[in-house]
């Protein structure tokens, strides 16, 4: 799916388009790839309705096939992390993305994120602002006081997320369409 289809100044050719059906696209520079989320939700009968839902970015995939070689752990998108940087894709590179290599997770699995990223050098609470860059933190605090009002059921998660040093990152996904309805 080509997201900000809405603003593009290009539109690619033979690919999806997140600004056609129901769509968020001319948000997507406040969004970025949810507005991709948002589109597979509502139009999945363009998708032939599967069981199975996925987000991967144009430069970031998981690695499905256990044959595809790891390059050298300082060739690594973040310090200490399980994001390695690849040469360009190739023909060769994308047989190791082959739907008979994906589909052979599932269903053993109704779901499967990213590694968690630890980012411990950062105290508890701070990363957070780090991490979004919020200029102003206050911002975070006012997510947190409307999560705790409307959704209080999710004060243990917050809490858990704000003192916690992992996080999970860029959106990444594949779930059964259950899952994905309730995400």
């Amino acid at each position: 799916i080509q997201t900000g289809c809405a603003r593009a100044a290009a539109l690619l050719p033979d690919m999806l388009r997140d600004n056609e059906g129901e769509n968020i696209s001319k948000d997507n520079p406040r969004y970025c790839e949810l507005s991709a989320h948002y589109w597979a939700w509502k139009n999945q009968d363009k998708l032939g309705n599967p069981h199975y839902i996925g987000l991967m970015h144009n430069r970031r995939h998981f690695m499905f096939d256990t044959e595809l070689p790891i390059p050298s752990a300082d060739a690594t998108w973040l310090p200490n992390s399980h994001f390695y940087i690849f040469p360009p894709i190739t023909d060769n590179y994308l047989k190791h993305l082959s739907e008979e290599k994906i589909a052979a997770y599932f269903p053993q699995y109704d779901c499967m994120v990213i590694k968690g990223y630890n980012e411990p050098e950062v105290p508890f609470g701070k990363r957070i602002t780090k991490s979004f860059g919020l200029e102003n933190p206050e911002i975070f605090d006012v997510f947190a006081n409307v999560l705790r009002e409307k959704y209080p059921s999710y004060s243990s998660e917050l809490n858990e997320f704000w003192q916690g040093d992992k996080q999970y990152l860029c959106n990444m996904f594949v779930m059964n369409k259950e899952l994905f309805e309730e995400y």
